[in-house]
Order: C-alpha cells, then structure tokens, then sequence
C-alpha cells in the first residue's frame, strides 16, 4: 500500500471528483488532513511522554536503590504508553518481580511508582498530549473516559486523537452558523455577562434596528428647522 500510495490517491480523488463537487471534495480533504496531523502528533506526543516517564522512573528508582531498575523503569515507561490503564499494567510486573527478592523494596518500589504516575497522569501527560492534539488537559481527559467507555480497550488509546478530531470538527460547523448570523466566533467574548450587548454590536439586523429611531430622529429635527 505504501509503494503505490500516491496512485491510490490520485485514484481515489478522481472517483471523488466524478461523483461530488469540488465544495464537498475540499471539506473532506481538509478533515482527512486534520485527521492524519491529529493521530500522527497524538502517538509522537505518547511516545516522548513515555521517554520522560522512563527517564524519570531510572533516576528515581536507582536513588531509591530499586533491585533491576534499568529493567523496571523500562517496564514502567513502555506500559505508561496505554493511557489510563497503561501505568496499572506497568506496575503489577515489577512489583512481583521485587518482591521475590525483598518484600520491602517492593512496597517502596509501589510507592515511587504511583508518584510518579501521578505526576505524569496530571501534569506531564495531560501538557504533552494536549500540545499536539490542540486540546486543554480537561479534554484530553474527557476524551479517555469517555470514548474509553464508549468502545473499550482501544478507545483508551485512540481516544484522544479521535476526540481532536470531533472537536475540531464541531467548532468548525459552530463558527460557520455564526458567521452566518454576523455573530463573533471568539470564544472569549461569551464568557461575558453582558452576551446580549455583545452580540447585538456584531449583528448588522441589530445595528440597523439602532441605527432606524436616530434616521428617524434626524429627520424630525431637519423638519422642525425648516
């Protein structure tokens, strides 16, 4: 598929073409670009998270003095590459594997291991991840706990790209209504509590509702002149 992929898509663009319009044939263009930019960045951005997560968990445990810790920080970092479910399975195989040879250190390892996932689950993950999706570390969450529900296992894991998608895609359609309407399209502007106000400033059936009473008005005074 690799080698003949630009005879493929010179393919598939001329069947698309014969059958839709050009209009149609740009919006999907442009959606299947974001689309490949969006899960593309989504596994570079998991995979340097996890890098940073194994980076972290070889400092961490080899201060500690964790037994076979360039073995468990990889276990941990390469586990930590499934969201949500991912650190659990990472810790399950190396506690076990400590265990055997001190119970004590292994409680310690359970210890160290949770901060650390904690810290890359709220702050290090949610930052990376969200960075090259375009979504705030409130989304990226939403989007595991959700599509994760929604369709299982791999849903953790494509959740959050697929998610980018679906936002992007909503937002575009919600900026063309109001451009439609002449409303503004910042997003900023309705977290004011005078939204009415707002709007009514960028709506031209709003203006010329304002503007009518002083054509009015003028041309009452111009007749009292005369």
């Amino acid at each position: 598929v690799l080698l003949f992929k630009e005879y493929l898509l010179a393919a598939m663009r001329k069947i698309f073409l014969a059958v839709f319009p050009m209009r149609a044939y740009r919006a999907v263009r442009e959606t299947l670009q974001f689309t490949d930019r969006a899960f593309g960045q989504f596994i570079i951005g998991k995979l340097f998270d996890s890098l940073i997560v194994w980076a972290i968990a070889f400092v961490v445990f080899a201060i500690a003095r964790i037994p076979y810790y360039p073995m468990i920080a990889t276990i941990v970092g390469v586990a930590s590459i499934i969201p949500a479910f991912g650190p659990v399975l990472g810790m399950i195989p190396g506690f076990l594997i400590i265990f055997v040879k001190d119970p004590i250190m292994a409680l310690v390892f359970l210890a160290l291991a949770v901060l650390i996932q904690q810290v890359d689950g709220n702050i290090i993950g949610p930052k990376i991840v969200g960075s090259s999706t375009g979504l705030s570390a409130v989304w990226v969450i939403t989007a595991i706990i959700l599509i994760g529900a929604w369709i299982g296992p791999i849903g953790w894991f494509i959740g959050v790209p697929l998610f980018s998608v679906i936002y992007r895609l909503v937002g575009d359609f919600a900026n063309r209504r109001l451009a439609k309407k002449s409303y503004p399209t910042d997003l900023a502007l309705y977290e004011t509590t005078t939204l009415p106000d707002v709007i009514g400033t960028y709506s031209p059936a709003a203006q010329a509702r304002e503007d009518t009473p002083r054509e009015k008005e003028e041309t009452t005074h111009e007749e009292v002149d005369e």
